[in-house]
């Protein structure tokens, strides 16, 4: 641990920067490897540091837009601002992290292979970010967070080709009006899709193995090589579907 790291970590200076005047600025700093676990990081700005392999879990946040966080360990932490702009976050554990009290921001963050297992997500922006492979199973409020990308009219593509949304809740987004969206290979295992609006969307080598799709509109949709194993297909519109 280097002379920094050890001074950002004693009692006194984590406590002082909960003052609303303090500000504690790490903007570009070499963080690499600290560990920063259960700390209040209220005032702290980490603007553009490398946070590679970083311990943060347990933690509650500022600002992490522009970071690297490569292979950091962000789980189970309470993110008051959760600034992610152009991050890099390949391989981060979010498991458990809460993004409760505002919104989520991922504008052209690489998300690539992150695991969001169990994670807590309200509204969000994620215009140009790559999520793909990422690990989203037993994530809840990600309705809002699809719902936000409709409201946030995407310029970029958000891609989420590979992810994994095993047993989560999803019923009723409208995935078609997000038209900027990869969903192709993307894992569906148990999740509750109902009434969910997929029309028009290619969703090949996608896994909806008892999904529950009842309602669901797959109007026009692309399932090559789609599984459907024991999925509830109850009044699905299959209008038009690609199937091979």
């Amino acid at each position: 641990m280097n002379p920094l790291q050890k001074q950002l970590l004693t009692s006194d200076f984590v406590n002082d920067s909960h003052d609303d005047d303090s500000r504690v600025n790490l903007t570009g700093a070499n963080l690499e490897g600290a560990n920063f676990s259960n700390s209040g990081l209220y005032q702290f700005n980490f603007t553009n540091a490398n946070l590679k392999n970083a311990n943060l879990s347990g933690s509650e946040h500022a600002f992490l837009a522009g970071d690297c966080l490569i292979g950091g360990d962000l789980s189970e932490t309470c993110f008051i601002t959760g600034y992610f702009n152009d991050a890099v976050c390949i391989n981060t554990n979010f498991s458990g992290a809460s993004f409760c009290h505002e919104d989520s921001h991922f504008r052209n963050a690489n998300c690539r292979g992150a695991n969001f297992q169990e994670a807590h997500f309200t509204l969000g922006e994620m215009n140009g970010a790559n999520f793909s492979g990422a690990n989203f199973s037993g994530a809840t409020g990600l309705d809002n967070f699809f719902d936000s990308a409709i409201m946030e009219q995407l310029t970029e593509e958000v891609n989420f080709q590979g992810a994994n949304f095993t047993n989560t809740d999803l019923s009723g987004v409208n995935f078609s009006q997000i038209k900027l969206i990869n969903l192709t290979g993307v894992i569906f295992d148990g999740a509750n899709l109902k009434n969910a609006n997929f029309s028009g969307l290619n969703l090949s080598n996608t896994s909806f193995k008892k999904a529950n799709l009842q309602g669901a509109n797959l109007e026009i949709c692309n399932l090559a090589n789609a599984d459907l194993t024991d999925a509830n297909l109850e009044d699905v519109n299959l209008t038009g579907v690609i199937f091979e």
